[in-house]
């Protein structure tokens, strides 16, 4: 299977379970469980160790660097030196953003 449909397929799981959750369904919701784990399992988050990540665990966006990959655990620290253990799925690849750079005034005078 590929990454997309492995994702596809523990989105429509994960979909599934909060279904039966709403309705307390909990005996059908944890028979799901054991597939989605698997999958979870399967997923190639696609980062590295000492690799540097955006992740909003701390409540708004911050770079954090990847300090150990552990099954499908993450253990991460930001730039203050906190540190957390979180799932690949709350962290996000750095994208370049182009750089603007700054003008001359007296270019325009």
């Amino acid at each position: 299977m590929t990454n997309d449909e492995i994702f596809a397929e523990m989105t429509s799981i994960g979909n599934q379970m909060r279904e039966f959750e709403k309705v307390r369904n909990y005996q059908e919701r944890n028979k799901l469980v054991p597939r989605w784990s698997e999958l979870h399992a399967a997923y190639d988050f696609g980062f590295s160790v000492g690799e540097k990540v955006e992740t909003k665990v701390w409540g708004h966006w911050q770079i954090a660097k990847i300090i150990q990959i552990e099954g499908t655990q993450f253990h991460i620290r930001n730039e203050k030196g906190w540190e957390i253990i979180t799932s690949g799925f709350a962290l996000r690849k750095i994208t370049d953003s182009p750089v603007v750079e700054q003008t001359n005034i007296f270019e325009f005078l």
